[in-house]
C-alpha cells in the first residue's frame, strides 16, 4: 500500500515551522529521520516523518540538546517496538489459545462420530474375519472330505488287489499241490512196478547169495532217494 506524503512546504505549515528549519533538522537528526525524495529530488514527508519532527520540536522546547533528543527518540522507538512485539506475542498466544479451543470444540463434536465410526469399523472387521474363518473352515472341510474319499478309494483298490493276489496265490498253490500229487502218484506207481518186478524175479531164483540181498536193498534205497 502506497504511503501518503506531503511536500516540505505543506509539512512546514502543519508543524508551524519554516522549510529552512526542516532542512536543517533533516541533517541534524539523520539517525532518527529519513526523508524520501521523488524523481525531481523534491522532499516527500510521510506521516511517520511528521510525527518524529513534532516530537523533536517538543523535546527542543523542553531544552534538550540534539544528541539527547536522538537518544530519547531512539529509546521511545525501542519501547514502542517492544510494546508492539509484546502485543503481537499476546495476540499470537490468544490466537493459539482460540485455535486450541476451536480444535477441542471440534474434537468434542467429532468424538461421538469417531466412536460410532470406530464401532462400525470394528464390527466390519469382525464380520470380515468371521466370514474368512468360515470360508477357511469350509475349504478345510472340503479338503478333508476329498482326502478321505481319496484314502477310501486307495483302500478299496488295495483290497481288490489283495483279493486278486490271494486268489492268484491260491490258484498257484492248488496247481503246485496237483503237480505234487501227480509226481507222488507217478513215483508210487513206479515203486509198485519195481517191487512187483523184483518179486517175480525172486520167485524164479531158488537161492540167492547175501550179496544179492544187499544189492536189492541198495537199489531200493537209491530208488527212494
Amino acid at each position: 500500500m502506497k504511503k501518503t506524503t506531503v511536500t516540505i512546504s505543506k509539512a512546514a505549515k502543519l508543524l508551524n515551522m519554516t522549510s529552512h528549519t526542516l532542512k536543517s533538522w533533516e541533517i541534524a537528526f539523520t539517525p532518527i529521520l529519513s526523508i524520501q525524495r521523488d524523481q525531481n529530488h523534491a522532499r516527500k514527508f510521510t506521516a511517520e516523518n511528521l510525527q518524529v519532527l513534532k516530537r523533536i520540536k517538543e523535546l527542543k522546547n523542553e531544552g534538550n540538546s540534539d544528541e539527547e533528543i536522538i537518544q530519547l527518540i531512539i529509546g521511545e522507538k525501542e519501547r514502542i517496538y517492544e510494546r508492539e512485539l509484546q502485543r503481537e506475542e499476546v495476540e499470537a498466544c490468544n490466537r493459539t489459545v482460540d485455535k486450541r479451543k476451536e480444535e477441542e470444540s471440534i474434537q468434542n463434536e467429532m468424538a461421538p462420530m469417531l466412536e460410532q465410526l470406530e464401532g462400525n469399523i470394528v464390527s466390519q472387521v469382525r464380520k470380515a474375519v468371521k466370514e474368512e474363518m468360515e470360508t477357511i473352515t469350509t475349504k478345510q472341510t472340503r479338503i478333508h472330505s476329498s482326502e478321505i474319499s481319496s484314502l477310501s478309494h486307495k483302500v478299496d483298490t488295495l483290497r481288490e488287489v489283495s483279493e486278486f493276489e490271494r486268489e492268484f496265490y491260491q490258484e498257484e498253490l492248488e496247481k503246485e499241490r496237483d503237480l505234487f500229487k501227480e509226481k507222488v502218484s507217478e513215483r508210487e506207481e513206479k515203486f509198485i512196478s519195481f517191487v512187483q518186478e523184483r518179486l517175480r524175479n525172486r520167485t524164479e531164483v531158488k537161492e540167492q547169495q547175501p550179496k544179492y540181498f544187499f544189492n536189492f536193498l541198495k537199489n531200493l534205497l537209491n530208488f527212494a532217494k
